[in-house]
């Protein structure tokens, strides 16, 4: 006598044919095709047919087949007829949980993930439990496994009402939608279903207060979630990347930072669950806490196809709205602002008609969707139900069919820098690998412009900064043309950032390449250049560009302009007169007068010029008309500042719609704080930070920075300084293009903050942004 698996290359199928097998039962099974699964069963013992024939089937076995399998299938109908043993999978799953204490995990979403995570636990601490997974466990590579522990985790299925079957010792609910009406017919049927489920646990069961439907079943056991009324809650929630941390409330204690090692709010919202199971049934924090650290994933739960030219690939199995929704946003949180490219098969005609509505704003965090044929998994098609209709009904900008025979023509439009994702319950995860190995074969770059040099009195600076960029971008993504502004305004391609003599301004040739490229790095400082004239120029043809739009530009090279901005939202400013070139001559005596109320040492500073370029220093008020023309030679417009003498703070601020602020440095020069007149007279500081800056003082500057950042509409980078005395802030300039040059402060800082970013990963990032704000404008129809 033995087991005969109709279909045995399922993943719930395969699951207990290797736990029969490891409890050294006779195994065999047929399938339609050769699979990885089946090579990873024959080692183990099992007897492989491909195809479904009567044939396979011996009198003597025990029959097991899933919902999958019609009542038209050759080997089912010949077992039936002969009156040989038919066990559904479900009817197998119960009579082998019942010797041992059942943990199951039931929902419309999550129950892989959440079993996975569960088993985790178990083997981590050392509970060698008997498990079976509706997916690849990437610890143990495998979806099932025998222990000689007394707990037996199991995925409980709902789709087909088999899970009413089980009467598990304990539970987990983790939510519940309207899927798989073609069994339940009515979302009030499967809401009984799941009521009915919960019943059925034999001790407690933790079910989501998050969900709406769950919220209406009056269900006793134990509620988690977010949410102050739930019984066991996550609060402090931090997405970092791919990990997660939180701290955990249950039963009048609190845990605090636990760490998990998957992206997503939807994730924290299992690993809670799974956290308070496992503290119930006796498992030690300790050992809970490392398991989620050290969580290594399911295969296709956000699963790493692999990278080439820091172009990230992965296949997901998600192929419900909710599901990929959750999975969309959780990669948009991971990675930021990096461009998402969404590839997605529909998981059958049936799911696809009775959703049609829900899938519309479900991939709102992707940047590109292309949408491939429904795979059918053995349904007949429905008239009017199809990728082309789905393409129709989805609410996205860019939204597109591709047809499964052109599905390996989406190498053609990946980029570095870029994050794709192969979503789908049918077979698009070998799809997503066959594009994989064909752009590592050919793997495409960016063409990107560096712009140097300019008619600013800071056309040496830009030399150095660009000269330091060149250096560190990655040649493995990019091709570089480097194009020169000379002090005159004329453009050139320039090899090794010299200038050779030129009458045209901008030469056919000098265009035609500048606007080939992907990208451009205008670092340009001071006026004609960060001032947001090159950022309007760029945008003008369509290329994107690193560091803030030109309006944000223009904005912050105006020291008055942004000073307003500051004090009108309620920031410290040094006190300051601001005093254009025409009204200057009109009313002079009047600015005199204001100027003479200002205490020496006091500072004339031309308005649209870096922080070290149309500087003075009065310390004699005779000086004052003297110094006043000095400036006016440079700029149209300064302001008379009033000196603070006190600890300089600049914020380096990174981002679009992710916007970060490395924690605040102070320049130093031999060891002393800088006063205000030192940071124009010495450009070599070191990066630094000093004791005597809280961490809480370290936060209110960051917030103030970044909160200036946004109110001027910025994007991209800019470095923002302050003067910190007697414990307040005074905000000083914006740098919309700081210096990047080998010693500049805007990239030491980022090496040196709390997460560091390498010089070369900094400059990726500026790429990314670029990229992103192109994108937000496309969208905006600009």
């Amino acid at each position: 006598m033995g087991y005969h698996f109709i279909g045995i290359g399922g993943i719930g199928m395969s699951s207990l044919a290797k736990i029969l097998l490891i409890k050294k039962f006779k195994v065999k099974g047929s399938d339609n095709s050769s699979s990885a699964v089946l090579d990873t069963l024959k080692k183990k013992g099992a007897k492989i047919f491909i195809g479904h024939k009567k044939e396979n089937i011996l009198e003597d076995d025990i029959v097991v087949y899933s919902s999958a399998i019609t009542n038209e299938n050759e080997e089912l109908a010949f077992a039936k007829e002969k009156n040989i043993k038919v066990l559904h999978r479900s009817d197998l799953l119960n009579e082998l949980i019942k010797e041992q204490c059942s943990l199951a995990i039931c929902g419309t979403h999550g129950k892989t993930t959440t079993t996975s995570l569960l088993t985790q636990v178990l083997i981590d601490a050392n509970s060698k439990p008997t498990y079976s997974i509706g997916g690849i466990l990437n610890a143990t590579q495998t979806n099932a496994d025998v222990g000689s522990g007394k707990y037996f985790v199991l995925e409980a299925d709902e789709s087909d009402g088999s899970f009413l079957k089980y009467a598990p010792n304990y539970a987990i609910i983790t939510n519940v939608e309207e899927d798989h009406l073609d069994y339940w017919k009515s979302l009030e049927n499967l809401k009984k279903g799941f009521s009915d489920f919960a019943k059925n646990v034999k001790n407690n069961f933790f079910w989501c207060k998050e969900d709406k439907v769950l919220n209406q079943l009056n269900l006793k056991g134990t509620s988690y979630g977010f949410s102050k009324d739930a019984m066991l809650i996550a609060d402090n929630v931090r997405l970092n990347g791919f990990s997660s941390s939180f701290d955990v409330s249950f039963k009048g204690k609190v845990y605090k930072d636990i760490v998990l090692n998957l992206a997503g709010k939807h994730m924290v919202l299992n690993a809670l669950a799974v956290f308070g199971l496992a503290l119930e049934i006796g498992i030690k924090e300790e050992a809970i806490r490392y398991s989620l650290a050290c969580f290594r994933g399911v295969k296709r739960r956000m699963d790493k196809i692999g990278e080439c030219n820091k172009t990230c690939f992965y296949d997901d199995y998600a192929h419900h709205p909710t599901e990929i929704k959750a999975v969309l946003k959780a990669l948009r949180n991971a990675v930021n602002e990096k461009k998402i490219l969404a590839v997605f098969q529909p998981h059958r005609f049936t799911r696809t008609k009775d959703l049609l509505e829900e899938f519309a704003a479900a991939f709102k965090d992707a940047d590109h969707v292309l949408i491939t044929d429904i795979y059918s998994a053995g349904e007949s098609p429905i008239e009017n139900i199809s990728s082309k209709n789905l393409v129709q009904k989805i609410k996205h900008p860019k939204c597109s069919y591709l047809p499964r025979e052109d599905f390996l023509k989406i190498k053609s439009i990946i980029n570095p820098l870029e994050v794709v994702v192969f979503l789908g319950a049918g077979d698009i995860t070998k799809l997503g690998r066959d594009v994989f190995n064909a752009y590592q074969k050919k793997p495409s770059k960016i063409n990107l412009g560096l712009i140097f040099g300019g008619k600013s009195p800071e056309h040496e600076s830009s030399i150095s900064s660009s000269q330091s960029i060149y250096q560190n971008l990655d040649r493995s993504i990019y091709d570089i043309n480097v194009f020169g502004i000379t002090k005159e305004g004329k453009w050139q391609l320039c090899s090794d950032f010299s200038f050779k003599e030129q009458n045209e301004i901008f030469p056919t040739d000098v265009f035609k390449k500048l606007k080939d490229c992907d990208v451009c790095m205008p670092i340009l400082h001071g006026p004609c250049g960060e001032d947001g004239m090159v950022q309007g120029f760029l945008d003008t043809l369509n290329i994107a560009y690193s560091g803030p739009s030109y309006p944000a530009c223009s904005c912050g090279m105006n020291k008055a302009w942004v000073k307003y901005i500051a004090l009108n939202n309620g920031i410290n400013t040094a006190k300051f007169i601001d005093i254009p070139k025409i009204l200057w001559i009109e009313k002079k005596d009047e600015f005199l007068k204001k100027i003479e109320t200002f205490e020496c040492p006091f500072f004339i500073k031309a308005a649209h010029m870096g922080y070290n370029i149309g500087v003075e220093r009065v310390d004699d008020r005779r000086e004052i008309l003297t110094k006043m023309e000095k400036v006016f030679e440079l700029d149209d417009h300064l302001i008379v500042e009033e000196g603070v003498i006190g600890q300089e703070v600049h914020v380096a601020v990174l981002g679009n719609t992710n916007i970060e602020a490395a924690v605040s440095k102070e320049a130093m020069n031999s060891g002393e704080f800088d006063t205000h007149e030192k940071k124009y007279k010495d450009e070599h500081f070191q990066v630094q930070i000093p004791d005597s800056i809280s961490k809480e003082k370290i936060k209110e500057v960051q917030d103030m920075a970044v909160l200036l950042y946004k109110l001027m509409g910025s994007s991209g980078m800019s470095r923002i300084d302050f003067f910190l005395k007697d414990g307040k802030y005074y905000f000083s300039e914006i740098n919309p293009t700081p210096g990047f040059a080998s010693n500049g402060l805007y990239p030491g800082m980022w090496e040196k903050a709390d997460r560091k970013i390498a010089f070369s990963d900094l400059l990726d990032r500026l790429i990314i942004l670029a990229f992103h704000k192109k994108r937000q404008k496309a969208n905006l129809g600009l």
